[in-house]
């Protein structure tokens, strides 16, 4: 029976003449396209069959092809296809040629179809949790795939969508076959590393995600299990996922530095009792209780900084402005374009908009990476965030940095002119505390860039700070002179 479909399949897709349209194509009439659908979706679970359609390329090309242009102009047949597709997707030996095919598409196409089927699967009545699979397979191999496909897909919104399929599938109260649970347990898995992958690219597709509820289900999976305890757990879940969700907890202490990030924490924990109370004794239950602890220790600093924003903090980044002699108490707006920056006033944005090298091409860059799903920069707030917590940092080690003032000079006893000490302040990783070493100042221009790094090195400063924060994959660092803080040796 393979072997007889598989041949029927490779004499329909050789007479698909790929050039042309759905509608001028003479091998999708007299109801082909229903025929072909309809006997390759139940082989698309088939494992012989995956492994003999694995040894001819061209008919994963085609098949490729017909579910992206099938789903694109609603045909109804898309469904079978997306069904081989999610097939195709697990199967190792099919898996390189399906990346080489998709990536002779374009990757807008490519996310449209993919967001298009997952929100088809969350309108539908019933819902059917295979559909859920299936769309967790592709999302989460197709944005393996390629960097743009992946920014594609969060422009698309793409986290919103995993994260209320994912509410979706673990907050149902009520007991399932073996069979659902293991396919409920295999979208789950797909969903949440495919959120989690996001969120690591771009601290603020973290905050994205926050705003969806994704903590809240990170902690229900364990009351999803408890209420089908009859099933062994690894059973449902690999192991794999188990160490997906202990990652997110601990990726969320680490962006706890984020202001907007930590106000998204507290939320979930000033809601949280309903879910600790099936949470368990497991790694993901100490791992959120470590986040909530310190989540709780940071809130105070949180209330501090907004009370005094609150009360008017001046803040322009108009090099040029006439006020910063004044230093008048009123709150300070951000940029309408990219809320990156802050001014004092709609002249001051005006000025440095239209000032050489001022705000304009960053600002327009940033507003272009917003709407494609590219990281955008640190909010200005976040940002302000961060150098308050850096500089009462600073005056509770002040010691520490004199002494590694101290030091330096030592070392630098035969130079006539000694240079100024470098001190990295790092907020990377989990904990409460900031990590601070003295880092060699010829290394400085290839970390910071060297224009940057000669427009901020003077004659007459002693300590030069970095302060190091987690954006994406790699920190965002930040240098600025310790007179900046109004702090003196």
């Amino acid at each position: 029976m393979t072997d007889a479909v598989l041949s029927w399949a490779r004499y329909f897709f050789r007479s698909l003449d790929m050039s042309t349209g759905l509608g001028d194509n003479p091998a999708l009439e007299n109801g082909n396209l229903s025929c072909i659908a309809y006997l390759l979706y139940p082989m698309g679970e088939n494992k012989q069959f995956r492994l003999s359609i694995s040894s001819e390329p061209d008919l994963i090309r085609k098949t490729v092809h017909l579910w992206l242009a099938l789903t694109l102009h609603g045909y109804q047949s898309a469904y079978n296809f997306r069904a081989l597709m999610a097939g195709l997707c697990i199967w190792e030996d099919t898996m390189p040629t399906m990346a080489e095919a998709l990536s002779h598409h374009d990757m807008e196409n490519v996310a449209t179809v993919l967001i298009k089927g997952i929100i088809e699967d969350q309108s539908r009545r019933p819902q059917k949790y295979t559909d859920y699979i299936r769309s967790a397979t592709l999302i989460t191999f197709c944005g393996g795939t390629s960097e743009n496909l992946c920014e594609c897909l969060v422009a698309r919104k793409s986290i919103m969508w995993c994260c209320r399929a994912i509410r979706i599938l673990v907050s149902k109260p009520k007991r399932y076959s073996q069979r659902q649970m293991r396919s409920r347990g295999a979208a789950l898995q797909h969903l949440f590393a495919y959120v989690h992958e996001a969120s690591r690219a771009y601290v603020y597709n973290f905050a994205e995600a926050l705003d969806f509820h994704f903590l809240e289900s990170v902690l229900m999976v364990d009351h999803f299990l408890s209420l089908n305890e009859s099933f062994p757990q690894e059973e449902v879940f690999q192991p794999k996922f188990y160490e997906i969700l202990v990652e997110v907890l601990e990726h969320a202490e680490t962006l706890t530095t984020y202001r907007s990030v930590l106000r998204r924490i507290l939320r979930t924990v000033k809601h949280a009792d309903k879910f600790e109370a099936t949470l368990g004794e497991g790694h993901t239950a100490q791992r959120w209780y470590c986040l909530k602890r310190l989540a709780l220790e940071r809130e105070p600093g949180l209330h501090q900084y907004d009370l005094k924003e609150s009360k008017g903090l001046f803040i322009c980044d108009n090099r040029e402005c006439p006020n910063k002699d004044i230093n008048p108490r009123s709150p300070s707006q951000r940029c309408g374009g990219c809320s990156n920056v802050m001014y004092c006033s709609p002249e001051c944005q005006k000025v440095d908009w239209k000032a050489v090298g001022g705000h304009r091409l960053t600002c327009l860059q940033s507003q272009s990476d917003r709407k494609d799903g590219k990281p955008h920069g640190i909010s200005c707030i976040d940002y302000n965030f961060f150098v308050e917590r850096c500089r009462t940092d600073i005056r509770i080690h002040l010691d520490l940095i004199r002494a590694l003032r101290a030091q330096d000079l030592d070392e630098q006893a035969g130079n006539s002119e000694p240079v100024a000490t470098v001190i990295v302040m790092s907020y990377c990783g989990p904990g409460n505390g900031v990590k601070m070493l003295r880092r060699d100042i010829s290394t400085c221009p290839a970390l910071m860039g060297v224009n940057n790094w000669r427009m901020l090195k003077k004659a007459d400063e002693q300590v030069i700070i970095i302060m190091q924060i987690p954006y994406q994959v790699n920190p965002a660092r930040f240098a600025f002179p310790l007179s900046k803080c109004g702090i003196s040796l």
